[in-house]
């Protein structure tokens, strides 16, 4: 798919992108998994304050959605810009899709 209307250094770059952007999405994940334990679980005795784990996940966060976002940018190799940026929205689409579908089948059949 990363070959499609582009060459070999455009698709290079398309799966360069695509790994960066994909690898960075478990981070998302996981400072919002922190934001949800600070916020949703009173009932926890925690090692840090719940100060310093709110400030510390909003900023990961943050950092975080910059990178993803910093890697959407295309670099100045790329000829085909909106072919670039359909080919990388469109996948992370597609791994985000399959993603939430086995989610949803696995806690669909422990239930």
């Amino acid at each position: 798919m990363s070959f499609a209307g582009s060459g070999l250094n455009e698709a290079f770059l398309t799966i360069l992108d695509l790994s960066v952007i994909l690898s960075l999405f478990q981070y998302l994940y996981m400072y919002a998994s922190l934001l949800a334990l600070v916020f949703r679980r009173r009932d926890l005795d925690l090692f840090f304050s719940r100060t310093t784990l709110a400030v510390s996940g909003i900023s990961g966060l943050c950092v975080t959605l910059v990178a993803t976002a910093s890697a959407l940018v295309p670099t100045r190799q790329v000829t085909h810009l909106a072919l670039f940026e359909l080919k990388l929205l469109g996948f992370c689409g597609f791994v985000l899709g399959a993603g939430v579908i086995c989610f949803r089948l696995n806690s669909r059949s422990r239930s």
